[in-house]
């Protein structure tokens, strides 16, 4: 869809004197505030570094947010788009968003901030900023006021873009682009060597959850669908997947590398050209094979600061 705009609500519903609509106090609860879709969808775009995403609400949700807090604290609401699997959740949160290219002096914990410079949405868990997938729908003032936010940009940027769907893999999950973004209905695809055979962009990237802090260049196992834990020799119930490159707090979502070379700069494997490589008892990658748990041959050395992943399969000491 062609848009004017980056970031923002691009329609909703209204009423006869074109006031919107979308925003309702919950019937029952009034402590709860409901989605309305009944006459219009709800459509709004993410922008998201280089990509900009289509989202779109078309059946009514009753309780979307809430509960709201007794009055005397002003609230935010957001739609949230997980970064792992694309699915649409509502928050809210004490914090008025920022737009900046820099970041806000002093943050509270859950103050979300959109950097300007690479064009995200990013959220203060009170040690770094992590990236979100977010989109403001309206304030819940301190007096229990509901006010909808108005359709267009909510960062300022007014340009002709075009933002796309998600486009999701048949297992449902959503296909990534090289940089790791989504792949949307108006991204530029390139299919090699085409001769009629599937192209499976889904086994070109893999993601995770973070089920607990893993520091940078630590090598990582799935414990449940799409969710990541420090991988170790002594995990007997598990193996090593893949190594990530940067670290990952409670929650957030990394990519996960599970074969080719992956370069980092504080290694140093001098002497050790080709050596094979083995999972050590943090995750970290050594040459030491383990003493106990789980045996597994995770590729070799192949610079002095480079490894090239061939992970194989784990055998029991």
């Amino acid at each position: 869809m062609r848009l004017k705009f980056r970031h923002g609500i691009v329609r909703h519903q209204v009423d006869v004197a074109a006031t919107a609509t979308f925003l309702k106090k919950n019937g029952s609860d009034s402590s709860y505030i409901d989605l309305n879709c009944d006459n219009a969808p709800v459509i709004f775009t993410i922008a998201h570094f280089g990509a900009d995403y289509l989202f779109e609400e078309t059946h009514s949700k009753a309780k979307a947010w809430g509960p709201m807090p007794a009055t005397g604290q002003t609230q935010y609401l957001y739609w949230d788009v997980s970064l792992l699997n694309a699915q649409i959740t509502h928050g809210f949160t004490l914090y008025p968003p920022y737009v900046s290219i820099n970041p806000p002096a002093n943050p509270n914990i859950d103050q979300h901030w959109f950097d300007m410079t690479t064009t995200s949405m990013k959220v203060w868990n009170g040690t770094k900023w992590i990236p979100k997938l977010r989109l403001f729908a309206g304030v819940y003032t301190n007096s229990a006021i509901l006010t909808p936010k108005p359709r267009g940009s909510q960062i300022g940027i007014n340009t002709d873009v075009a933002a796309g769907n998600i486009i999701l893999g048949k297992n449902s999950y959503p296909l990534r682009d090289s940089d790791g973004t989504f792949v949307t209905s108006e991204s530029n695809l390139i299919i090699a060597n085409s001769s009629g055979e599937d192209v499976k962009f889904e086994s070109a990237l893999q993601f995770g959850q973070a089920l607990e802090f893993i520091p940078e260049y630590s090598l990582v196992s799935f414990r449940q669908p799409l969710k990541l834990e420090l991988a170790s020799f002594m995990k007997t119930d598990t193996q090593v997947h893949g190594i990530i490159r940067r670290d990952a707090t409670v929650g957030e979502i990394v990519k996960v590398i599970s074969s080719g070379l992956v370069k980092n700069p504080q290694w140093d494997w001098t002497g050790n050209i080709t050596k094979p490589i083995f999972c050590g008892l943090n995750g970290e990658v050594t040459l030491s094979p383990p003493p106990d748990g789980i045996h597994q041959l995770l590729g070799y050395i192949y610079d002095v600061d480079a490894i090239f992943l061939n992970i194989l399969a784990p055998t029991r000491i």
